[in-house]
């Protein structure tokens, strides 16, 4: 699965939070342990677990990038300093391939390709014996930004590739000018990072037969890496597709001044149209697909009088049906098996919506309390059970914090203890063509309160199993004193999952004493703490 820096709703929420507290008083607690002179062998065998971890202010994090290996969860494998500052990373992992069953089987990581200061990388996460970062390749640009589309071949993990943007005259990232890149792993070449120009690509083609990666959709054309013919054209230059909502292994939801449209692309790369002129306007977001339809929303009105619409648009046949419109705006949204969630603001109030998929207009409210002081959204995943976060007393200075997991009929299945706070999901273990989420395992802690994450409990819950597993505390006062304590965790496809715990002072993740971990989600008691590092 695509992997990404591991701070998405949480930092959000976390971040204005760190930046509205007084900051830890700073009298210093206790220091991390010494590090261990005796540096153990590399391994030779078996797969490093990665993480980011932070530092710096809050609203400007830096990111370094370490590895640890569970047979020596005791050291830290530095690969790339806090200072280089890693914008962007994505887990490459290998497993077999079952077209028929459109599923991949376990997934077991390859490699981690990121971004650093430029320059695109990646790292072997197989240990060999050699020291990771020894093992390092680089494409050696200076003008990488983020990720844009991934094209991971499972079964042949060399012959993946990526679609980056990149900085464009200005020099900086994330603005009007940037461009686009081509990302290619080769296991003779390493990296090779080629700029474009003109149409690029809007999304990655698979093999309807084979599941594999195969090409690139342009705005008019589709281009086919292995095809000796010029890109086929589906469309004239004059209307190209301006941005895909949504794509599947054999068809797209995509997005044109005309409105939006569902391609289908057969095996021989030739694509057919189906325009859907029931659904106006532009701006329209993914909410996720099946295996029968896609769901899109979108958020209109005007400023003075906002509103949304959620739309299910059948695959197979293509019709738009409109499950459910409203006043405000939709700003969080997740797709669960019958049905849909939604987080909807207006100038008032925030709400958690439920839409059934298959009934339209019924969509009913699970949670709602006053804007600017409360906060709730649901967390989905691909087993119809669901994380259901809640935040009180935002305009306080004691917020209040509770998870719990729920099935699709709203019964809850597990409440977390006080002071919940969403950590996000795990990597899924195999990938399902047939839907956009794959993913089972939420993560979250028990016990984060005006020290944040200090002396917390991380809880991750297999949605597919319907169980809780406490696997260990994270540091508190014993590390870090009274100071506030900054977390986060990355959970691959395969155990050992990694984390890290810092103290915050007035808004300044600290780089000194940071604490480093291992866990395996489904183990008890499982957090290991690196006595070696850098």
């Amino acid at each position: 699965m695509p992997q990404r820096l591991r701070f998405p709703l949480a930092a959000v929420v976390f971040g204005a939070l760190m930046l509205s507290a007084c900051g830890g008083g700073g009298d210093g607690g206790a220091s991390a342990p010494p590090s261990t002179p005796a540096t153990p062998a590399t391994p030779s065998s078996g797969t490093y677990a990665w993480l980011l971890r932070a530092e710096g202010r809050t609203d400007d994090l830096k990111f370094a990038l370490s590895l640890i290996h569970p047979l020596d969860s005791g050291t830290e494998v530095p690969i790339e300093p806090a200072s280089a500052a890693v914008t962007d990373a994505r887990l490459v992992a290998q497993a077999s391939v079952d077209p028929a069953a459109l599923q991949t089987g376990l997934l077991e990581p390859y490699a981690l390709v990121y971004i650093v200061g430029g320059d695109v990388r990646r790292v072997p996460l197989r240990a060999n014996g050699t020291a990771p970062a020894n093992r390092v390749q680089r494409a050696r640009t200076t003008s990488a930004c983020r990720f844009v589309i991934d094209a991971v071949d499972h079964a042949a993990p060399e012959q993946s590739r990526f679609i980056v943007s990149s900085a464009g005259a200005d020099g900086l990232c994330d603005t009007n000018d940037d461009g686009r890149a081509e990302v290619e792993l080769r296991a003779t070449e390493g990296l090779v990072y080629t700029p474009l120009s003109g149409n690029t690509p809007l999304a990655a083609l698979r093999n309807p037969s084979t599941l594999a990666p195969r090409g690139w959709l342009l705005p008019t054309q589709v281009q086919l890496w292995s095809a000796p013919q010029a890109p086929l054209s589906y469309r004239p230059a004059n209307n190209p597709v301006q941005r895909v909502v949504q794509g599947t292994h054999r068809s797209a939801l995509v997005e044109s001044a005309g409105g939006l449209s569902v391609l289908d692309f057969a095996a021989d790369g030739s694509v057919t149209e189906t325009a859907l002129p029931a659904v106006s306007g532009t701006g329209w977001q993914a909410i996720g697909f099946d295996a029968q339809n896609f769901y899109a929303f979108r958020n209109g009105g005007s400023t003075a009088s906002p509103s949304w619409a959620v739309q299910r648009i059948s695959r197979s046949t293509p019709l738009a049906t409109q499950l459910g419109t409203g006043a405000g705006q939709i700003t969080l949204s997740g797709m669960g098996t019958e049905v849909l969630y939604a987080t909807v603001l207006t100038s008032t109030t925030v709400e958690t919506l439920r839409l059934p998929k298959a009934v339209p207009n019924v969509a009913s409210v699970i949670d709602s309390g006053a804007i600017n002081t409360s906060f709730s959204t649901v967390l989905t995943g691909a087993s119809g059970v669901h994380l259901l976060w809640r935040i009180g007393a935002l305009d306080t200075a004691n917020p209040t914090y509770a998870v719990q997991m729920i099935n699709e009929t709203g019964s809850v299945l597990y409440a977390a203890a006080a002071g919940g706070f969403s950590l996000g999901l795990a990597d899924a273990a195999r990938v399902d063509f047939s839907r956009s989420e794959s993913r089972s395992r939420f993560l979250f802690v028990e016990g984060y309160g005006g020290r944040f994450f200090g002396d917390s409990t991380l809880v991750t819950y297999d949605s597919t199993a319907r169980s809780a597993t406490r696997v260990g505390q994270l540091p508190g006062s014993a590390e870090f004193g009274s100071d506030i304590v900054f977390a986060n965790t990355v959970a691959g496809p395969t155990a050992p999952a990694a984390g890290f715990a810092s103290r915050s002072i007035n808004g300044v993740v600290q780089a000194s004493g940071t604490r480093i971990f291992t866990f395996d989600p489904a183990v008890a008691n499982s957090i290991r703490y690196a006595t070696r590092q850098p």
